[in-house]
């Protein structure tokens, strides 16, 4: 079968993973602040001199892509505001900067100009959420960018999408949204008419929110917010009620509210409920999808340059360090570690190096550096232990390229190089070996090995212990595999002609 067939193929494959899209996942907040820097804002709009839902759609998909905001919901309301627009907005772009798009998007509708008022409220803080019940932490934060595949890039997921993120969703860091959910979305704003001047005064309002909240009759799904307005904290809470108790949140849930900080500030409260269960419009993604021309403008590094300006690089698109090649770093016979687990470990590592190699291969080319890792996952001593000439650069340590190997005993250069050549053949097809090369660069009393890899014209997949074939993409200083419609936005967004 020919490159062509196989690629027909395999994008036949993807579309029916496509077409069997089952559900949509949301990312945990702190992920989308942590791992992309974006900062969650919300929208009230108002259109004259009448709202069309289909038309308001229009400009705010407009103006989302050209805010390059890819995380947003669209929650239409039963009067003025007519809509709700939560927005995830990438670094250096505001609320009001977005608001101000939109405004812009409004007055060139062809049939008839909009006219479009906004308000923000920006969120400093999610003091509640009914999905997330604690906030993420850096362990999280690696592991969801390792584990989550095309589940980063569009937010979309099958059946088999959610099996394989079993482990994300095990630990909160994504969450299915229901298809059909029950009860009626609300949005309550909290104004207040004197500002808390003291740390203690301002928990203190908070506690009293979150006990309201909490105890509240027939309320659920509620989530709170604390946003800066005009150099005063207030708040937005939301939640979900069913119809027939809807009466509940005018008898029991405003009066709670408006005493919330009494007797030393007056809250103001205003209500708005959702015209349907769901929104009119949902995108979610943590990582934009990989397109050609995207991946950044640092070029790949190159050979020719010192050994130190190269460990003065930062991890990126085009360059990676690993400690490794084939077994890890820490040593063998450590306390308490099994021969099993040494072998698994090993299996990691040989897995690690597939990765990098693989991701490279299809996206931009790029150098996998072998015997330098950074200094925060391994101490210096152990680096000692490993080999005697481990130094400290920077923020890496330089611990040189494997000097032996299960099964080989110890390896000079050219046996290195053949069993590193051997291990990348035998895990990506089609062999990658013409657009690979592999050099040696010396520090001190130390070899580090160099996979330069340069940008094929086909594309490759890789095994990982398993049986099944995996594609992986670089972005930025991490390796993702991509599957269902990322795999195929990104195949069609670089054509290769091979």
């Amino acid at each position: 079968m020919s490159n062509d067939q196989t690629i027909s193929a395999r994008e036949n494959e993807l579309r029916q993973d496509v077409d069997q899209t089952l559900a949509q996942v949301l990312w945990h907040p702190d992920l989308h602040k942590r791992v992309v820097k974006e900062e969650l804002g919300f929208l009230s709009l108002a259109f004259k001199p009448r709202y069309g839902r289909d038309a308001a759609k229009q400009i705010i998909d407009r103006a989302t892509e050209r805010a390059a905001i890819r995380s947003y919901t669209v929650w239409e309301l039963h009067r003025k505001p007519d809509i709700i627009l939560k927005a995830w907005l990438p670094p250096g772009t505001s609320s009001t900067d977005l608001g101000l798009i939109l405004q812009a998007e409004a007055r060139r509708q062809s049939d008839v100009p909009v006219e479009l008022t906004f308000e923000v409220f920006d969120v400093a803080q999610v003091v509640s959420h009914h999905l997330w019940p604690r906030p993420v932490t850096e362990t999280d934060r690696e592991f969801a960018l390792e584990s989550g595949g095309d589940l980063l890039t569009d937010g979309r997921a099958s059946e088999e999408d959610l099996l394989r993120a079993e482990k994300l969703l095990a630990r909160r860091l994504v969450a299915p949204i229901e298809p059909s959910p029950e009860g009626i979305k609300f949005f309550i704003w909290l104004t207040r008419t004197d500002q808390l001047t003291t740390e203690k005064g301002l928990g203190a309002y908070e506690n009293q929110l979150l006990s309201v909240m909490a105890s509240a009759p027939n309320i659920f799904a509620t989530s709170i917010y604390a946003g800066s307005v005009g150099g005063r904290v207030d708040y937005l809470v939301s939640g979900r009620i069913k119809p027939i108790h809807y009466e509940s949140i005018a008898s029991h849930l405003q009066p709670r509210l408006a005493m919330v900080g009494d007797p030393y500030c007056a809250t103001n409260t205003d209500t708005c409920l959702s015209t349907l269960y769901v929104p009119i419009d949902r995108v979610e993604s943590l990582l934009e999808p990989l397109e050609a021309g995207a991946l950044g403008v640092t070029p790949p590094i190159n050979l020719d340059l010192d050994i130190d300006v190269i460990l003065a690089s930062e991890e990126g698109d085009f360059l990676e360090f690993k400690g490794s090649a084939f077994a890890p770093i820490a040593a063998s016979d450590a306390q308490g570690v099994t021969p099993e687990e040494v072998r698994n470990r090993s299996r990691k590592v040989r897995d690690a190096i597939t990765k990098s190699c693989a991701g490279f291969l299809n996206t931009g080319g790029g150098q996998l550096v072998i015997g330098v890792l950074e200094s925060a996952r391994v101490e210096l001593g152990a680096a000692v232990t490993y080999d005697p000439s481990a130094t400290q650069v920077g923020k890496y340590i330089v611990v040189g390229r494997d000097r032996y190997a299960e099964g080989a005993g110890e390896l000079d250069w050219d046996a290195f190089e053949r069993r590193l050549r051997t291990q990348i053949a035998n895990t990506i097809s089609p062999s990658p070996e013409p657009w690979l090369s592999v050099h040696r660069l010396i520090f001190g009393e130390l070899e580090l090995a160099v996979v330069s890899i340069t940008e094929p014209d086909t594309w490759f997949w890789a095994k990982l212990g398993g049986d099944e074939d995996v594609f992986f993409a670089r972005y930025g200083n991490t390796t993702k595999p991509l599957k269902g419609q990322a795999l195929l936005n990104h195949i069609r967004s670089r054509p290769r002609s091979g």
